[in-house]
């Protein structure tokens, strides 16, 4: 009897954490269709991004959980290599996929430097070119609801007359090394665009 109940315990362990998971998604989706019925209020800016020297290291990642391993690591190589980090701080993600993409992201993370170290196998040192005009707009939460803003911020440069010059970039001014709720994280999302012909 008692293997029976055993065994019972576990089943309904395991139903419960299946349902709750469930729910999580359940709920991601409610804030998704929720914030995107609620898409105007989003506020897009124009602002030119600045050239800048950067500690550079691209993968192709699984899925946007996958952030949380290689800034650490990219973080640790740098220090290693005694590289400074530029003030004020401006660390982004240049995506290289064509479309926005949940699964196999093509991803390159850059940490502006003040002086560029030297290139090993993982990270690589460049300057990036300036960016004239970009659409910028603020996802604040985790980043597997950034969809919604992406969403947002290309319906806005179709609407207004522009078209997209660049690959987009994320700038990540609050997130998992500052903000324990990832509710409360904040990333720009910075598109260059140009006016349309």
């Amino acid at each position: 009897m008692i293997e029976y109940l055993e065994s019972k315990q576990q089943f309904i362990l395991q139903t419960i954490e299946s349902e709750q998971k469930k729910l999580k998604q359940v709920e991601n989706y409610l804030k998704i269709l929720r914030q995107e019925a609620d898409y105007m209020s989003y506020d897009v800016i124009l602002k030119e991004l600045p050239s800048v020297i950067v500690a550079s290291m691209r993968r192709i990642i699984p899925n946007y959980d996958a952030f949380n391993e290689i800034y650490p690591e990219m973080g640790a190589i740098m220090q290693k290599d005694n590289v400074r980090c530029a003030t004020p701080e401006y660390c982004f993600t240049l995506y290289h996929d064509d479309e926005f993409k949940e699964q196999d992201i093509d991803v390159e993370i850059c940490q502006a430097v003040v002086a560029p170290g030297k290139d090993s196998e993982k990270v690589k040192y460049k300057k990036t070119e300036g960016v004239p005009t970009a659409a910028c707009i603020i996802h604040k939460g985790p980043y597997n609801t950034i969809s919604m803003s992406y969403s947002a911020v290309y319906r806005w440069i179709e609407e207004n007359g522009y078209e997209i010059a660049g690959q987009p970039r994320e700038p990540y001014l609050d997130g998992i090394w500052n903000k324990e709720n990832p509710e409360d994280w904040i990333t720009e999302i910075q598109i260059p665009v140009r006016a349309r012909k």
